[in-house]
């Protein structure tokens, strides 16, 4: 470990190291010391004597001694030249800490900052740092839970260095982050999002002999309509430092650690290249799914190889995370081809024609359910639909009027769909829609969002100061979009169920011609008691019998003739699709 100078007092090493394995700087501007560090992890151990009659500069020698087991807590520390009331606080029970987390969601970048303060107002320690782990695991939640991970460290060391156990006033304008501060060992499962860290803070605090009172603070967050208090203005304090963090690594393009290394981490998984560290089970499923996905789509030329690298698959995967699992059986059948249309079930033998319910035009297909012209009011409701709730969430007003349009374009005629997004788009989004052309509106329906158009909508959200993010958007967008096609199916399902199509498209006149064919043939060498069936009009078994007994009497007619050998070759003898409907044996031929 090297060092510089600390308020002009040397600080001495009891055993230098034979390799740098520690790199700080510090420096002593007017009353504030700063200390900036590019921590690796060391072998020293955590153990801090009390310290009699404590300064600023023996306590911070300790401090930095002891956060040698978890260096990536902070990389920049700041601290009054004196901290004596500080730690009198603390023993007292007055001294106050804040956290906050900044999370730069088009950059997938954290970043967390703390502060211990004294009553008076007057001496602080304070810190903050990125926050370790994949880009797609990052988020406001983790980064709010690296702060309060920064704040449990601190509070263990001021409690041993001071032989006490107060109880500490902690401020986090992260409600959900506070509901795990102190949760016990024993409960903290790798089912939880962000487990790792949740783990550290655990074992933090149980081994630390310091209280929390635990506080929601939203300095920054709200118009509060009043001056702030100490904590809230700590609060907004801690908030422009992790940005500046934040900003920092973005800026320098400063790579960011994928693992936190910590002796009280839980263990994690590494699948291709990505540290699993959050949801285990749920991810890990995730992760094998998806990328069998990714396969599939571009496999049967749905997706291109290009487009993996620039869809926005956290929000599909949350997406697809977030919705009933009716909802995801039918997405997964939508996009396995296997959603039974037209063209599926002639293929399974289960239905004589593949022709679309509505316009009867041939091979219906899995897309046929939105482009259908005879669908159009109800693609239209939709429409309305999935505006008014674009502009319920602030969608960008030219993103949302922009999506519609084109949606509606694309449903009536798709090769006027570029022209309208040159006439509806305005220049700073045109980029993110003509990509997302690229990839296929189609496939914007099924989920597949162009990185781009998330960007355009997170940037409008922080235009407009909201807290809001444009990862959540678009999976609620997802959603919707999903719920579009769902209503469409449902839509075609009516018109298929509640009429005599689906007979039509199963072999209904086929069933007639046959049925005419054995009335006119008569009972022949069939025994006596099928005499019955034959005494029936031709008339009535066609108009006034439903299709379920016409199928009922040809089954029986049919069977017995092939029983016989004088069955007389015809539709059903040989196409295995019509028999199945009937409910003959199928042939092997």
């Amino acid at each position: 470990m090297t060092h510089s100078i600390f308020h002009n007092i040397p600080l001495e090493l009891t055993h230098p190291p034979s390799e740098i394995k520690d790199r700080i700087l510090i420096k002593l501007h007017k009353h504030v010391i700063t200390i900036w560090s590019r921590c690796t992890l060391t072998e020293y151990g955590t153990d801090i004597p009390p310290l009699n009659g404590s300064t600023s500069i023996r306590w911070m020698k300790k401090f930095l001694q002891c956060i040698d087991n978890e260096p990536w807590i902070s990389e920049v520390y700041q601290t009054s030249a004196s901290i004596s009331i500080l730690l009198r606080d603390f023993q007292e029970g007055k001294a106050l800490a804040v956290s906050d987390g900044s999370f730069y969601e088009e950059f997938k970048v954290g970043a967390a900052a703390w502060k211990f303060q004294s009553n008076n107002r007057l001496e602080f320690i304070s810190g903050g740092r990125i926050i370790p782990g994949h880009p797609d695991a990052q988020s406001s939640f983790r980064s709010e839970l690296g702060g309060l991970v920064g704040i449990g460290m601190v509070a263990m060391a001021l409690a041993t260095s001071t032989a006490s156990s107060p109880i500490l006033d902690l401020g986090c304008d992260g409600a959900s982050a506070l509901l795990r501060y102190n949760l016990p060992s024993l409960k903290v499962s790798c089912s939880m999002k962000d487990y790792n860290i949740i783990s550290i803070l655990s074992k933090i605090w149980d081994k630390s002999t310091a209280k929390v009172n635990a506080i929601e603070v939203r300095g920054h967050q709200d118009d509060l309509g009043r001056a702030l208090t100490v904590m809230e203005t700590m609060n907004v304090d801690m908030d422009n430092m992790a940005k500046t963090i934040a900003l920092d690594a973005i800026t320098k393009e400063r790579k960011i650690p994928s693992a936190i290394k910590s002796h009280r981490n839980m263990q994690v998984l590494i699948i291709e290249n990505r540290t699993i560290h959050s949801q285990l089970r749920k991810t890990i499923y995730t992760a094998i799914t998806t990328q069998n996905l990714r396969q599939y789509m571009v496999k049967e030329q749905l997706l291109r190889q290009a487009d993996l690298r620039t869809i926005s698959w956290i929000a599909f995967e949350h997406a697809k995370s977030k919705v009933l699992p009716k909802m995801q059986i039918f997405i997964t059948k939508v996009l396995s081809n296997t959603l039974p249309v037209g063209l599926v079930m002639t293929k399974r033998q289960h239905r004589w024609s593949s022709k679309y319910p509505r316009c009867s035009q041939m091979g219906e297909s899995t897309g046929h359910i939105c482009w259908d012209k005879g669908a159009s009011n109800t693609w239209e409701a939709n429409m309305i639909i999935l505006s008014t709730w674009m502009n319920k969430v602030h969608t960008e007003p030219s993103l949302a009027l922009a999506i519609t349009d084109i949606l509606r374009m694309w449903q009536k005629r798709p090769s006027h769909v570029q022209s309208t997004l040159e006439a509806t788009a305005i220049p700073s989004q045109i980029e993110g829609l003509l990509q997302q052309d690229d990839i296929g509106w189609m496939q914007f329906i099924q989920g597949f969002l162009h990185e781009d158009l998330v960007l355009v909508q997170s940037n409008y959200y922080k235009e407009i100061h909201s807290q809001k993010t444009g990862k959540r958007w678009a999976t609620n967008l997802i959603k919707k979009l999903w719920e579009v096609m769902h209503s469409m199916w449902k839509h075609r399902n009516d018109i298929l169920h509640e009429s005599d199509i689906i007979n039509t498209l199963s072999g209904q006149d086929f069933l007639e011609i046959s049925i005419q064919h054995e009335l006119d043939r008569g009972r022949e060498n069939l025994r006596s008691l099928f005499t019955p069936y034959f005494l029936i009009p031709l008339a009535v078994l066609l108009a006034k019998t439903s299709p379920k007994n016409q199928r009922k009497w040809f089954l029986l007619i049919k069977s017995a003739r092939e029983r016989k050998g004088t069955d007389i070759q015809d539709e059903f003898s040989t196409n295995n699709t019509l028999r199945k409907w009937i409910g003959l044996k199928t042939t092997h031929s």
